[in-house]
């Protein structure tokens, strides 16, 4: 009884000589809760500040519901300016706690009293969290009672935990704080350990992924790891994590858990931290060359990639290297000593640190390990996987992007999937797809040691095409080896090589597979199809269950076997969606609470090539008219223009001849004159000959040419065709947030096809068609009709630099 009754009197002792520590944070959370409570209540229901187009209830009410999303989202994990204001209280509270260690009288003292140092820690410590804690729910309860009053009802619990993730990290931030007070017998001091504490693993992290990005060009830069590892290396980092993420939670108990190692590890350097270290730089001189050693090598060694990353050249990187560690080791002996005599009391620490840091930097320099000749023995090899931006470039954005629910008018994210996770999700393991593999590779290698020469001799990240050669394409390969590791590579490969193998590559089922989530779709995980032609989207209106499974297994069937061959011979000439149960959900969400469902128009959507014969067929039994966006009799007229590479005079023909004069109308940067065509014929011969600029992007195989700019003009019509009445009724449409939500595949189209349910929920109406409006395309490379070439005055040379 005797030792906790002197354990809660040295509580109440400890608080009246920490006294303004307790108005400070009562002050803070007084500001940061009621205050801005009220002054956000004061101008969200200002008459001028409510929806002047809806009726003064409605208007009421919606202003209301507002204000409590506000505010709950301000004091969520969500809130930074919380965040900060609770990082900022946890330095100040930690540095007044333990201010007394810093003077010799005052540790005296202190230490003199006839209380173990284990309570004095220990009281100085929790008294400091319980300022903030008792402040933080004091004053969040009357910010909440002020919403509940002025808002709408609200999940109370939510809030209170949201109040419990912040003060975790509020103790994880503060007792790091802590350690760095108890690590040094100086006020300043301790405050710039916390800012190395803080900083540290970041700086580390950042520093690794410099001299990887620098000197090895076939570096992945996902860099996931790396920044998965700076955020748990820094009670900060880790912090604006968990205020970004969608489920702070369990972060925030991890870092309850690492505040109390904190504290554990605390203690035990108070038991032995010496009275007479007051007063000097560092409590435990054993910790003085460490901490020199940790903090000069890294800061050494980034400024050398900084001088490396400006000027190429390894003069300028030893410069960098050789300042950093001269001025950092040199500063912090001055910290140390608080003597300029002290510049180089410790050369042989120094000269350690200068072997290391060249180490380091020759390990880079000259690749000593082999990291850019890296090439697995095939007998090492259990798989192997591929990303290549030449076979499928919007892969990892159309078809592998992760949607989220975010607060706001846009309402949900697309994350596009690193093209690592792609690769690293392939299982290639047949011998003939990993020796694909290992010929793309050995090409990649290749060519990355003549850019990584070009660029250690100054010439910069180059890859340099010669004569005959295609173009460089980025590829990520993915080694699955047989003892459990997995290595990344990316290269920047002269397809001209590999072009072969790279083909075959997509011909094998592994990689479709892997590249094409809808071949692993089943009829009942799909809520409905939508068509895209044009970039204009609709939806498919099925007949029922049937027509849906049907229409799912024809695409499966055509699309996995699809060939390479194909894909260069034939360009897609629409896109189909097959949208999930899931985000069916999200879409309804949204749709109910006024949020941007029409983003999902621009992810998920698969080509269909001519070769889909079948699909083909079904689409038109659903009344799809596939293809019949742009047609000669719909098109009133083309207009041509050259937007393609500069054409220099010295590459035109003389001015004083009429081949001259034509390039000089059509080609020149001052002229650049268009042409228009109205001839059926012609339109016709332009049409087949041309695709859609919509689509171009899908199928790099397929050359096309981007010099000539096509715009096709749609006749007017009288012709009538069904908008969803859904669609005129939604908000976007409405407050005209979207030019194309009236062609919107996701209005008004919920059904999820039931035994008894087979059509749209919604009825259409017909309006009438006034324009068809323009579209762009481009003309297959070679296959430029011979009138446009003969018009603008069209050479073999400049068609070639035009080549896609």
């Amino acid at each position: 009884m005797t030792s906790r009754s002197l354990f809660f009197k040295y509580m109440k002792e400890n608080t009246k000589q920490r006294i303004w520590n307790l108005a400070l944070v009562l002050l803070l959370c007084f500001f940061a809760f009621p205050v801005t409570t009220a002054l956000w209540s004061s101008t969200a229901f200002r008459p001028e500040n409510l929806n002047s187009s809806l009726p003064a209830d409605l208007a009421l009410a919606q202003a209301q519901r507002d204000f409590t999303r506000d505010m709950l989202r301000m004091y969520s994990m969500k809130g930074g300016a919380l965040a900060f204001m609770l990082t900022i209280a946890a330095v100040v509270l930690a540095a007044s706690g333990f201010a007394y260690l810093h003077s010799k009288k005052k540790t005296d003292f202190y230490h003199s009293l006839p209380i173990r140092r284990e309570m004095l820690y220990a009281v100085t410590c929790l008294n400091g969290f319980l300022y903030m804690a008792v402040a933080y729910l004091g004053f969040l309860t009357i910010a909440a009672v002020m919403i509940r009053v002025k808002g709408v009802p609200f999940d109370w619990g939510s809030l209170y935990l949201a109040s419990v993730e912040h003060l975790c990290f509020f103790a994880l931030v503060y007792m790091t704080a802590i350690l760095s007070m108890l690590l040094t017998g100086n006020l300043v001091v301790g405050l710039l350990g916390t800012g190395v504490l803080f900083s540290w693993g970041p700086v580390i992290c950042m520093t690794i992924s410099a001299y990887f990005s620098e000197y090895f060009t076939t570096f992945y830069g996902d860099d996931s790891f790396l920044l998965a590892l700076s955020e748990r290396t820094s009670p900060v980092a880790w912090y604006v994590k968990a205020c970004m993420s969608s489920q702070p939670g369990r972060m925030a108990l991890w870092a309850m858990l690492a505040a109390a190692v904190l504290f554990l590890l605390g203690m035990l350097l108070y038991r032995r931290r010496p009275s007479e270290a007051a007063g000097h730089a560092m409590a435990f001189p054993i910790t003085e060359p460490i901490i020199r050693f940790l903090i000069a090598v890294p800061s050494s060694l980034l400024l050398g990639a900084m001088f490396h990353s400006m000027m190429c050249e390894d003069g300028w990187t030893v410069f960098g290297l050789v300042c950093g560690l001269l001025l950092v080791s040199c500063i912090i002996e001055i910290i140390y000593h608080f003597d300029f005599k002290s510049l180089f009391a410790h050369k042989r620490q120094l000269l350690v640190s200068a072997v290391f840091v060249g180490v380091v930097f020759a390990i880079f320099r000259f690749d000593l390990f082999g990291y850019d000749r890296y090439l697995p023995a095939t007998e090492k090899l259990a798989s192997g996987g591929i990303y290549c931006d030449l076979l499928d470039p919007d892969a990892t954005s159309q078809y592998h992007s992760t949607v989220e629910y975010t607060e706001g008018w846009y309402g949900v994210t697309f994350d596009a999937m690193p093209s690592s996770t792609l690769a690293d999700e392939m299982q290639i393991s047949d011998d003939q797809g990993l020796e694909l593999l290992h010929t793309i590779a050995a090409q990649g290698v290749h060519d990355a040691a003549q850019a990584r020469d070009r660029f250690l001799r100054g010439g910069g990240r180059s890859y340099d095409l010669e004569e005959g050669d295609e173009a460089f394409h980025n590829v990520t390969i993915a080694w699955h080896l047989r003892n459990g590791r997995t290595v990344y590579r990316s290269y920047r490969v002269n397809v001209s090589g590999v072009r072969a193998a790279l083909e075959s590559v997509y011909d094998l089922d592994a990689y479709k597979t892997a590249m094409y989530p809808v071949l692993s779709l089943s009829a009942d995980d799909v809520a409905g199809i939508n068509y895209k032609e044009e970039d204009e989207c609709s939806h498919v209106k099925l007949a029922g269950a049937d027509v849906k499974a049907a229409l799912l297994a024809a695409y499966q069937e055509e699309l996995k076997a699809l060939t390479s061959e194909t894909r260069a011979q034939e360009m897609p000439i629409a896109e189909i969606q097959f949208k999930t149960n899931e985000n069916q959900a999200l879409i309804q969400k949204l749709r109910d609470e006024g949020g941007n469902y029409t983003l999902f128009n621009h992810y998920y959507y698969y080509p269909i090539y001519p070769s889909f014969t079948k699909t083909i067929a079904l689409l038109r039994a659903c009344g799809v008219e596939v293809g019949g966006t742009v047609t000669p009799e719909k098109t009133a007229s083309i207009t041509l223009s050259y937007q393609g590479v500069a054409v220099s005079e010295e590459e035109m023909a003389p001015a004083d001849t009429e081949l001259g004069q034509r390039q000089r109308k059509y080609l020149s940067d001052d002229s650049r004159a268009m042409l228009t065509v109205t001839d059926p014929e012609q339109i016709r011969e332009i049409l087949a000959a041309s695709a859609s600029h919509s689509v171009v992007s899908l199928n790099p195989l397929t050359e096309t040419d981007c010099g000539m700019e096509i715009v096709v003009d749609m006749k007017r019509s009288d012709t009538k065709f069904t908008v969803n009445v859904g669609q005129l009724r939604s908000s976007d449409v409405a407050t005209g947030t979207d030019a194309d939500a009236f062609e919107t595949a996701d209005d008004g189209d919920l059904d999820t096809f039931d035994d008894e349910d087979a059509y749209d929920l919604e009825e259409d109406e017909e309006v009438e068609e006034e324009d068809r409006g323009s579209f762009v395309r481009n003309f297959y490379y070679g296959q430029i009709p011979q009138f446009v070439i003969d018009e603008f005055g069209l050479t073999p040379d400049i068609m070639e630099k035009n080549k896609v």
